[in-house]
């Protein structure tokens, strides 16, 4: 019986070629710090397939894509990476570790979890943060202008009572001196009054 070769067909969908697609897979493994070996278990698919794939060899056929499509959704949304943390505390919590590292049984998980942490989790809270920083440095920006248009508006109504307490004080000065001058015409009325 004849063996068939196993020649896959190219895929239908999306413009990009077996090169472009086996250049951005090398630079997505090269990128997410992941083997090659592991994305090929979590496609099932076995490693020199895999390999074919990424030296632009061999296509994978569209099933077989559908899977490594899966498998680098879960490397980019971090779920491998929870998964490797479940796996190495229960590998921290084994009978396997407390016999070989008796003196390392002890680790807390929370250092397990550390030392496993891929740069690309780090890279994500740096980022987080720095998008923190710049939505206080946005909202900082706007109270200062809201600080700035308040500043302005009591500017304005110290002017404004200024101005009331310049009138109020003339008026007052202005009453004053109209009192002290019908006290000079009463004076004065009285006065030729008594001439008369």
């Amino acid at each position: 019986m004849a063996r068939r070769k196993n020649v896959a067909q190219p895929l239908a969908e999306g413009p990009a070629t077996l090169k472009e697609r086996s250049t951005a897979f090398k630079v997505f493994i090269k990128d997410a710090k992941i083997p090659a070996a592991t994305i090929a278990s979590m496609a099932k698919l076995t490693p020199s397939m895999l390999s074919r794939f990424e030296n632009g060899l061999q296509d994978l056929t569209p099933e077989a894509y559908a899977r490594l499509q899966k498998a680098m959704l879960v490397v980019v949304s971090g779920k491998w990476e929870e998964e490797l943390m479940e796996r190495l505390e229960k590998l921290r919590d084994s009978e396997a570790v407390k016999i070989l590292l008796p003196k390392h049984s002890f680790l807390p998980a929370v250092y397990l979890r550390d030392l496993g942490k891929p740069v690309a989790r780090v890279h994500r809270v740096v980022v987080d943060f720095g998008k923190k920083i710049d939505s206080y440095e946005e909202r900082h920006a706007q109270d200062r202008s809201e600080i700035e248009a308040l500043r302005n508006e009591l500017k304005t109504i110290r002017d404004h009572l200024a101005e009331w307490m310049e009138l109020k004080t003339t008026a007052a000065l202005a009453e004053s001196k109209a009192e002290e001058l019908r006290g000079n015409a009463q004076q004065l009325i009285e006065k030729e009054r008594n001439d008369k």
